[in-house]
């Protein structure tokens, strides 16, 4: 990996394991999966100075967690975590609310690549290619 590895992997997997809870809307949830190294190949693909500052985005949700709650991102429970990340979501300020949507791009990405997890919302891979569904066509 070249972006998520050290303590950006561990505040990345705690970031995706509040996006993607146990107990949420889907069966299954980041945590049941290494999502990391999907999430690493998506970053890869931002421009040179993104990837430069993705793990200062990724400082900024740990540490900012510390000025709201006394506890860094990472020591915070799975609900204030979600919380944290949905009072961003709708902030005022269009970067939090940036920086959420592409947190959530790097989580859903590798999560819905993984089959078990598509066919959690109704999705076949490979069924707009014309062979994923049975008989060889789009059903």
């Amino acid at each position: 990996m070249k972006v998520l590895k050290g303590r950006y992997g561990v505040i990345a997997r705690a970031v995706m394991e509040a996006i993607i809870p146990r107990g949420g809307a889907f069966e299954a949830c980041a945590a049941d999966y290494d999502l990391l190294p999907g999430a690493d190949r998506f970053i890869g693909c931002f421009d040179g100075r993104m990837r430069k500052i993705f793990p200062l985005m990724l400082l900024y949700i740990e540490y900012g967690a510390f000025f709201r709650s006394g506890k860094v991102f990472t020591r915070l429970s799975p609900e204030k975590a979600a919380a944290l990340l949905e009072k961003m979501e709708s902030s005022r300020f269009y970067f939090k609310r940036a920086m959420i949507m592409v947190l959530k791009l790097m989580t859903t990405l590798p999560f819905f690549d993984i089959d078990e997890a598509a066919r959690q919302i109704g999705y076949v891979h490979g069924v707009h290619c014309g062979h994923g569904a049975p008989g060889g066509g789009v059903s």
